[in-house]
């Protein structure tokens, strides 16, 4: 993660954003720990995807670089 802060940094980029699912604990952890902020979601981004993780929600989270 510090190489991929590094490289937004160096191309003058403002905010990073990543997304998880809200199954994936370890990874909304991480994301916490490192300092972004959770700011959105949406319940039906894998509606089209024909598995079990239609019944996931996708997590949007974001690190000002200011």
């Amino acid at each position: 993660m510090d190489e991929a802060v590094l490289w937004a940094k160096q191309n003058n980029l403002s905010i990073m954003r990543v997304e998880t699912q809200n199954t994936n604990v370890a990874a909304c952890r991480f994301y916490e720990r490192y300092g972004f902020k959770l700011g959105g979601f949406d319940r039906h981004l894998y509606d089209a995807v024909d598995t079990d993780q239609r019944a996931e929600t996708a997590l949007f989270w974001y690190l000002p670089l200011g």
